[in-house]
Protein backbone atom coordinates (compact mmCIF):
# COMPACT_ATOMS: atom_id res chain seq x y z
CA UNK A 1 0.00 0.00 0.00
CA UNK A 2 1.36 3.43 -0.94
CA UNK A 3 1.99 6.05 1.68
CA UNK A 4 0.07 9.30 1.26
CA UNK A 5 2.02 12.11 -0.33
CA UNK A 6 3.60 14.40 2.25
CA UNK A 7 2.31 17.96 2.36
CA UNK A 8 4.08 20.57 0.28
CA UNK A 9 6.86 22.17 2.32
CA UNK A 10 5.71 25.72 1.57
CA UNK A 11 2.13 24.91 2.59
CA UNK A 12 3.33 23.30 5.80
CA UNK A 13 5.47 26.33 6.58
CA UNK A 14 2.63 28.79 5.91
CA UNK A 15 0.31 26.77 8.17
CA UNK A 16 2.93 26.69 10.91
CA UNK A 17 3.54 30.45 10.68
CA UNK A 18 -0.21 31.11 10.89
CA UNK A 19 -0.21 29.31 14.24
CA UNK A 20 3.18 30.23 15.71
CA UNK A 21 3.79 33.86 14.72
CA UNK A 22 0.87 35.40 16.67
CA UNK A 23 2.01 33.53 19.78
CA UNK A 24 5.60 34.71 19.33
CA UNK A 25 4.43 38.29 18.73
CA UNK A 26 2.66 38.22 22.12
CA UNK A 27 5.78 36.74 23.73
CA UNK A 28 8.04 39.43 22.29
CA UNK A 29 5.57 42.17 23.25
CA UNK A 30 5.66 40.91 26.84
CA UNK A 31 9.46 40.75 26.79
CA UNK A 32 9.69 44.30 25.41
CA UNK A 33 7.49 45.55 28.25
CA UNK A 34 9.28 43.64 31.02
CA UNK A 35 12.90 43.29 29.87
CA UNK A 36 13.28 46.65 28.10
CA UNK A 37 14.54 45.16 24.85
CA UNK A 38 15.90 47.62 22.29
CA UNK A 39 15.01 48.18 18.68
CA UNK A 40 18.51 47.05 17.70
CA UNK A 41 17.89 43.71 19.43
CA UNK A 42 14.65 43.24 17.45
CA UNK A 43 16.43 44.10 14.21
CA UNK A 44 19.03 41.44 15.00
CA UNK A 45 16.30 38.86 15.66
CA UNK A 46 14.60 39.70 12.34
CA UNK A 47 17.92 39.42 10.46
CA UNK A 48 18.74 36.09 12.09
CA UNK A 49 15.39 34.69 10.93
CA UNK A 50 16.11 35.66 7.34
CA UNK A 51 19.68 34.37 7.47
CA UNK A 52 18.55 31.06 8.93
CA UNK A 53 15.91 30.62 6.22
CA UNK A 54 18.45 31.47 3.54
CA UNK A 55 20.95 28.99 4.94
CA UNK A 56 18.70 26.07 5.91
CA UNK A 57 15.47 26.66 4.00
CA UNK A 58 16.11 23.80 1.57
CA UNK A 59 16.34 21.34 4.44
CA UNK A 60 12.90 22.50 5.60
CA UNK A 61 11.24 22.37 2.22
CA UNK A 62 12.70 19.34 0.48
CA UNK A 63 12.74 15.80 1.76
CA UNK A 64 13.31 12.40 0.23
CA UNK A 65 10.30 11.20 2.29
CA UNK A 66 12.44 9.23 4.70
CA UNK A 67 12.40 10.18 8.37
CA UNK A 68 14.96 12.83 9.13
CA UNK A 69 17.90 11.88 11.30
CA UNK A 70 18.75 13.76 14.48
CA UNK A 71 20.94 16.41 12.84
CA UNK A 72 18.44 17.16 10.06
CA UNK A 73 15.57 17.29 12.52
CA UNK A 74 17.48 19.68 14.80
CA UNK A 75 18.35 21.90 11.82
CA UNK A 76 14.69 22.10 10.78
CA UNK A 77 13.58 22.88 14.33
CA UNK A 78 16.23 25.58 14.79
CA UNK A 79 15.50 27.17 11.39
CA UNK A 80 11.75 27.17 11.99
CA UNK A 81 12.20 28.74 15.41
CA UNK A 82 14.53 31.43 14.03
CA UNK A 83 12.07 32.17 11.22
CA UNK A 84 9.12 32.53 13.62
CA UNK A 85 11.22 34.83 15.83
CA UNK A 86 12.28 36.87 12.81
CA UNK A 87 8.78 37.29 11.42
CA UNK A 88 7.41 38.26 14.85
CA UNK A 89 10.20 40.81 15.32
CA UNK A 90 9.59 42.25 11.84
CA UNK A 91 5.88 42.60 12.60
CA UNK A 92 6.61 44.56 15.77
CA UNK A 93 9.17 46.74 14.00
CA UNK A 94 6.67 47.46 11.20
CA UNK A 95 4.23 49.00 13.68
CA UNK A 96 0.44 48.86 13.69
CA UNK A 97 0.13 48.00 10.00
CA UNK A 98 2.19 44.83 10.51
CA UNK A 99 3.59 42.89 7.59
CA UNK A 100 2.63 40.14 5.13
CA UNK A 101 4.53 36.84 4.96
CA UNK A 102 3.58 33.99 2.57
CA UNK A 103 0.33 35.82 1.84
CA UNK A 104 -0.67 36.08 5.49
CA UNK A 105 -1.05 39.41 7.26
CA UNK A 106 0.37 39.63 10.78
CA UNK A 107 -0.11 42.62 13.12
CA UNK A 108 1.01 43.43 16.64
CA UNK A 109 -1.55 43.55 19.44
CA UNK A 110 -3.58 46.76 19.24
CA UNK A 111 -3.34 47.37 22.99
CA UNK A 112 0.35 46.53 23.34
CA UNK A 113 2.93 49.27 23.53
CA UNK A 114 5.57 47.48 21.49
CA UNK A 115 7.82 50.30 20.35
CA UNK A 116 11.15 49.43 21.92
CA UNK A 117 13.50 52.23 22.85
CA UNK A 118 15.76 53.11 19.95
Amino acid sequence: MRQPEPPDGAEWLADWLEYAVPLRIRDLEHRIATEHLTQEWLIGVARRGGASLGTYGDVMQYSDRRPRNGRQRNTVIRCTDDLVDGVAAAVILAGPEGTTVFGQQFRPSPAAETTPPG
